[in-house]
């Protein structure tokens, strides 16, 4: 069941009304790249936020952005280093596409003061788990999504056809006949449902790592738009991959803050209790294997040790390298006592990127017209069963401005038309409903089974308690943003876990573990 209900204030005919010829859902990398490269063409586009301008996904992004810059780097690497950590299943035409229009996307971003560390007047390039060559551009050594969102938010702001409206939450598309006119929304900060109409509409919704216990997401990652295409009847595939970053700060009381690849690629080395390495022998490339291979190496060496984390051993990295590339690890771990200078890092694995998402075509076109997506909250098929590092900013950027150029294309085509909103019915929120405690079992139950290690017992039980939670919670009129954001958590998760129940075998980020009997 995935109809949800909003209370009749969200159902009134008497909404104020906003229009404009392109809307942009997302401010993340690939929305405000698709709001940019469409305000070229003078179109009026509107772009709106669930938090502050820059906030979003983006702007905790570590490592960097993976293109092919080096003379002695080629295509044809980059293109098999990313078939292989996708285990077969990318769509080899899109990994092409991804990889190809790479570098003239790094180069937009420098001419719209993108400033990239250099080594002199040379980019500076690192290397994470599963490229083969030296190929990740960064800025200001760990800060390059916040940098990264700085730039791009400072370039929209100057662009005159944009205009940005903060802290609003999408609740639903509004389509008729299968094509899609805007969205109905919620202002977060007064509590006023409003309608957005538009000729056109871009999807960057950004991920859903909020629905597992354990994140590097941000507060906001609660799989709106996922949730927004299933009311659309739009097709979703792959969702089953999630990614489980292999190391994310694991400290009593501190949040689970990304700890980038790019360390381990700069030489650190994971170890357990003991000091002792544990990745040689299980992959070629050791600590730089791809993150599933990485994930649950973690979780063996947790259970054969007993413990709830392992380390991350910087002994190789010499300080100057630490200070210089990763400032803000260093500052995050000093504030909880820790000089990773001198010592190891506790780490643990946790959620981080949906490779699934809102089928697509190359240009982003989805099921329904006059609505495109990209960035994470679309299946474009590059990521295939695990991403490769890196890869998803640069998947922001080139599908991006792809969508971008389909919409403005799509301009030529439509229409501005007023629909009514058919997904709702009227519904009330109990007065002793508590969103939070719902949200917190519902992590936790993800967590438990359809994390790193799944089962199929697991899942099937899973499935039928969160149908259940969705059949009675959509059925509340909720009105402010939390309760939405359980909605969608909760359509999400339905998704997530029946195609993880469908694929038997495992695959790439989806581990099914047999139970003996």
């Amino acid at each position: 069941m995935h109809r949800r209900s909003l209370p009749a204030a969200a159902l009134s005919k008497h909404l104020p009304n906003y229009t404009c010829d392109i809307l942009v859902i997302g401010s993340g990398a690939a929305g405000l790249t698709a709001a940019i490269n469409a305000s070229a063409q003078n179109s009026s586009i509107i772009v709106i936020t669930k938090e502050k301008l820059g906030e979003g996904i983006t702007s905790h992004a570590q490592g960097g952005i993976s293109a092919v810059m080096d003379p002695k780097d080629n295509f044809e690497g980059h293109i098999n280093d990313t078939l292989l950590a996708g285990a077969g299943l990318c769509d080899e035409t899109a990994v092409e596409t991804l990889v190809t229009e790479g570098p003239d996307r790094i180069k937009d971003l420098i001419n719209w003061g993108m400033p990239f560390d250099k080594r002199g007047s040379v980019l500076s390039l690192t290397r994470e788990g599963g490229h083969r060559h030296n190929r990740i551009l960064h800025a200001e050594g760990d800060g390059t999504g916040r940098v990264l969102a700085r730039t791009l938010a400072k370039k929209a702001r100057n662009c005159s056809g944009i205009t940005v409206m903060e802290h609003i939450m999408c609740v639903s598309l509004l389509s008729k006949d299968k094509r899609g006119f805007g969205v109905l929304a919620l202002d977060t900060v007064t509590g006023q449902f409003k309608r957005i109409y538009s000729k056109v509409t871009i999807m960057a919704t950004g991920g859903t790592g909020q629905v597992f216990r354990e994140t590097t997401n941000p507060v906001g990652a609660t799989g709106d738009g996922y949730a927004m295409a299933v009311g659309s009847k739009m097709t979703l595939r792959d969702m089953e991959f999630a990614q489980f970053h292999p190391t994310a700060l694991y400290l009593a009381g501190a949040p689970r803050f990304l700890i980038s690849e790019a360390v381990r690629g700069e030489g650190a080395v994971l170890v357990n209790a003991s000091g002792k390495a544990f990745m040689q022998g299980v992959h070629e490339l050791a600590d730089l294997a791809p993150r599933d291979i990485v994930a649950r190496a973690i979780i063996q060496e947790m259970a054969n040790e007993g413990s709830t984390n392992v380390y991350l051993d910087l002994s190789n990295i010499s300080q100057e390298t630490i200070r210089h590339r990763f400032p803000g690890i260093l500052h995050i771990c000093s504030t909880f006592g820790l000089d990773i200078i001198k010592d190891r890092i506790p780490v643990s694995p946790c959620a981080h990127y949906l490779m699934g998402g809102i089928e697509t075509d190359l240009n982003g076109a989805t099921s329904i017209e006059g609505v495109f997506a990209c960035g994470e909250a679309a299946r474009t098929g590059v990521h295939g069963a695990n991403r490769l590092a890196s890869n998803s900013l640069l998947e922001a950027l080139v599908f991006g401005k792809r969508a971008s150029d389909a919409a403005l294309q799509n301009l030529k085509y439509a229409s501005s038309s007023i629909v009514e909103d058919g997904f709702f019915t009227e519904g009330k929120e109990p007065e002793n409903f508590n969103v939070i405690d719902a949200q917190n079992s519902i992590k936790s139950l993800m967590w438990k089974s359809c994390g790193i290690i799944r089962t199929q017992p697991a899942l099937e039980k899973s499935l039928g308690i969160l149908q259940k939670w969705e059949g009675y919670i959509n059925t509340l009129g909720f009105n402010h943003r939390h309760g939405l954001e359980l909605q969608s958590l909760l359509t999400t998760c339905c998704e997530m876990v029946q195609a993880a129940t469908v694929r038997l075998d495992s695959i790439g980020a989806h581990h099914i573990e047999e139970i003996n009997e």
